[in-house]
């Protein structure tokens, strides 16, 4: 039994809500200033940390640092996206969608594994429906993605700020987005000046949001 479960002290722990409503798919763990996410069990904790973990996170780097390792090879998104996850850094190959004020597509690819994997959004940078709620969010913090970067809204802002997983994107508006699955997956998407391809390694942090392509890895 780990230490979650025995309520120790130095360990605190945030519920998450899935699709199904149901508390503890995933509980945010914080010590000594690092995320952890515990299975509901609670018999394992994935320390979520600098270095590659078991299920081959990608390093994470400062994304600062990797613009002036790889200057101008690296692509760096110009559009200013917001902060709502509680995971402030994140990186891993790109899953990229393109959908607009329709979130039905997003919402089966989250379901799958994400093996820490980055899903961008292209959502044509509307903010007039939210692309993504705490539902959705739950479920890809419940499926092992990384994160989210979203060129479009999102809403439960307060609770997406709980959820174990990297989310940007422009703002937020409470109106609900289509569901009749309209989109492309798996499509080179562009905003930002930032041509992200699906497999290029996508790095997230206060900084910004930087794409380095597949062939250009060390």
């Amino acid at each position: 039994m780990s230490r979650v479960a025995h309520g120790d002290p130095g360990l605190t722990g945030v519920p998450v809500r899935t699709q199904t409503g149901l508390l503890l798919a995933h509980t945010v763990v914080v010590q000594a200033g690092h995320l952890f996410a515990a299975r509901p069990d609670c018999t394992r904790v994935h320390p979520r940390s600098d270095t590659p973990s078991r299920e081959g996170r990608t390093m994470l780097t400062p994304t600062a640092d990797l613009y002036d390792r790889y200057g101008d090879v690296l692509g760096s998104c110009d559009t200013q996206l917001r902060q709502f996850g509680a995971a402030r850094a994140f990186a891993g190959p790109a899953v990229t969608v393109r959908c607009f004020e329709d979130n039905a597509l997003l919402k089966s690819i989250v379901a799958e594994p994400g093996e820490g994997r980055v899903l961008v959004v292209d959502g044509g940078g509307s903010v007039h429906t939210a692309l993504m709620g705490d539902l959705i969010a739950g479920t890809a913090a419940a499926n092992g993605w990384a994160g989210v970067v979203i060129n479009g809204a999102v809403r439960d802002v307060t609770a997406l700020a709980a959820l174990p997983i990297g989310i940007k994107a422009l703002g937020a508006n409470p109106r609900k987005s289509a569901k009749a699955g309209a989109g492309e997956r798996d499509v080179p998407v562009s905003f930002g000046n930032c041509v992200f391809t699906p497999g290029a390694e996508v790095h997230s942090d206060d900084d910004g949001v930087v794409v380095l392509p597949a062939d250009a890895r060390e």
